[in-house]
């Protein structure tokens, strides 16, 4: 197995990122959300990729909790009418999911996605209620804070399928059995992944954090959404028990109308990520082809 370096640069190589994604993350300083123009931006953004302006009509017309506001309405209108925050989200997620289409067999592919897309809500929720510093990258932070774990499948399936029989025959911890089989854990793959991808270096610290004895205030809202996640049953909880974070369930309550709502909300994305959505009229009022691929 090559280095998790080695390995980072092979996978950015084979999986380069759309433009998109990047005038996303540049989208992410402070008060971006805030200034007049914002909306204006993120439309102008989002209008340069047809595939993910089509997704995002998608939400607003197909059934989810943004219909109501949203129904019948242009682009432009519907990113006023649900905020930047709401859409920009929405957008990081739909062209990171789109960017990384991997084959798997170990790791269940929608499932990993399902939960990163409950860890990034959770995180940018989470980040803005505690006030803490580089909170615009708390989305992208809980979308690709486990993606080597997912490339690391890409690379060596065989070797993850053995990591995963050994943690299920209780043999001992997940990143200890990692280490030993290929020399690295799936977390220092992501990390050498993030600066493979020249993602911006906040985002990097961030995510690096999550194993940093004084890590950023950001990086301990990534973590307490991860473990909300897993306590939801949003990824597998094999062989530990998890505990809600009390503030998350908060956020939960107050932002997403208690879990349901925020499952909704989770799996809402999700369809509108990966449903096959042909070329249809990008009028307000037009309806996309919902047919699944």
């Amino acid at each position: 197995m090559p280095s998790a370096e080695q390995l980072a640069r092979d996978a950015a190589a084979r999986y380069p990122l759309p433009p998109v994604l990047y005038r996303l993350l540049s989208l992410n300083v402070p008060g971006v959300d805030e200034a007049p123009e914002a909306g204006t931006i993120l439309t102008e953004v989002v209008s340069r990729d047809p595939d993910l302006a089509r997704r995002l009509r998608y939400i607003s017309t197909a059934s989810g909790p943004w219909r109501g506001r949203t129904e019948n309405r242009s682009l432009a209108q519907g990113v006023r009418d649900l905020g930047f925050r709401r859409v920009h989200m929405a957008a990081l997620a739909i062209t990171t999911i789109g960017g990384l289409p991997v084959t798997t067999t170990v790791v269940d592919f929608l499932r990993f996605w399902r939960y990163s897309v409950a860890v990034a809500f959770l995180t940018q929720s989470l980040g803005y209620r505690r006030r803490v510093e580089w909170v615009e990258f708390g989305t992208s932070a809980g979308l690709f804070h486990d993606v080597g774990r997912l490339l690391i499948e890409d690379a060596d399936p065989v070797g993850m399928q053995r990591v995963r029989d050994r943690q299920l025959a209780g043999e001992g911890p997940w990143l200890q059995l990692e280490r030993e089989e290929f020399g690295f854990t799936a977390f220092e793959l992501t990390v050498a992944l993030l600066k493979a991808w020249r993602f911006p270096s906040q985002l990097v610290d961030i995510v690096a954090g999550l194993i940093e004895d004084e890590p950023p205030a950001l990086s301990e809202a990534l973590r307490d959404a991860i473990l909300t996640a897993r306590a939801m049953d949003f990824a597998t909880k094999t062989g530990r028990r998890y505990e809600l974070v009390p503030d998350a369930m908060e956020v939960i309550e107050r932002h997403f109308a208690g879990l349901e709502g925020f499952t909704e909300r989770v799996d809402a994305l999700l369809a509108a990520a990966m449903v096959a959505i042909s070329e249809y009229p990008s009028e307000p009022g037009a309806a996309p082809d919902q047919s699944r691929g």
